[in-house]
Parts: structure tokens; sequence; C-alpha cells
């Protein structure tokens, strides 16, 4: 019980007089303090805001998806050489230069994707060499052209040598699958 006049009682009677003071100031506090005002309508406009830009986000990966999907070979990386090979020899003879050297380098693998590198050597005249160059840089074929080299064969005559470097990615055939 409160009892201040027993020495031994008096400190848990004034305890129980501070827990006692302690709890109504509490209960007032909270009963006179301002709650913070929920703005729904702000909250609603910001959740809004955040569906739009993962929208956004997402139809910008599914048009990068597309553009990958359209300038990487498929078929696997067996497949690549020759169907490049094929397409260089068209556009050779279109040209009129030497397609003289077609030279498969040594694949680059990362996880789920394999760079091919090839090296080519073309012969034919100053103009025609560039064309054939130039036709690879603007093709929309799914390959590019990373490194050209040209040096004159003879110097009494317009005779040019190139050594092309070309990149291509292919996706294994079995993950193509899935």
């Amino acid at each position: 019980m409160i009892d201040f006049q027993d020495q031994r009682a008096r400190p848990a009677s004034i305890l129980f007089f501070v827990s006692i003071f302690a709890l109504a100031g509490a209960a007032l506090y909270a009963a006179i303090a301002k709650k913070p005002a929920v703005n729904m309508a702000a909250r609603k406009k910001q959740i809004q805001q955040y569906q739009i830009g993962m929208a956004d986000a997402q139809k910008m990966i599914n048009d990068n998806k597309e553009i990958v999907d359209k300038n990487i070979w498929k078929s696997g990386e067996e497949r690549v050489g020759p169907e490049l090979l094929r397409s260089l020899n068209d556009l050779a003879s279109h040209h009129k230069v030497k397609l003289s050297a077609f030279r498969p380098q040594r694949p680059f693998y990362v996880e789920n994707m394999t760079q091919l590198i090839y090296q080519v050597t073309v012969d034919g005249t100053y103009l025609e060499v560039l064309g054939f160059a130039n036709d690879i840089e603007k093709s929309a074929k799914k390959y590019a052209l990373t490194q050209f080299n040209l040096a004159s064969t003879d110097a009494s005559s317009d005779k040019v040598s190139a050594t092309l470097g070309l990149v291509a990615y292919s996706i294994p055939a079995e993950k193509n699958k899935k």
C-alpha cells in the first residue's frame, strides 16, 4: 500500500506516484498532440507516377529486347561462319573485290551469348574495297565491322588490300529452344 510514514515503504510509494504521473502525462500528450495528416490524394498520385515509370521501363526493356533479337544469330555458333561467309561472298562479287581470306578467331563466351570474331582480307581497287567496307557498315546484317586496315599492294596502281575485323553474336541453339 501507499504509506509515506513507514521508512521501508516510502521508496515504493514514491515510485508508484511517479509512475502514475508519467502514465497520466503520456495519456495527456497522446490526446493533445497533433497527428500527422496523411494526404491520400498525394499518395495516390505518387503511386500512379511509380506505376507509369514502371510501365515505361518495361516498354524500354521490350524495345531493347526486339533490337537485340534482330541483331543476334539464333542458329548456334557453328552455323554463323558459313552463313557469314556466304553473305560476304555475295557482297564481294557485287563490289568486284576478291575475298582472299576468311579467318574465324577464338570465340569469347559470356553467360548465354557467344561473341564470334572474324578477320576478312579483300583485294581490289581502292574504291571497290571502300564500297565493300561501307556496305558492311550500312547493312542490316547480324554482324558489325570493328576493324579496317588498308594497305597498298602495288605502288604503281590503285590496287589495295584490306583486312577487316567483323564481330557477330550468337545464342547457343539449345538456349534458343527454351
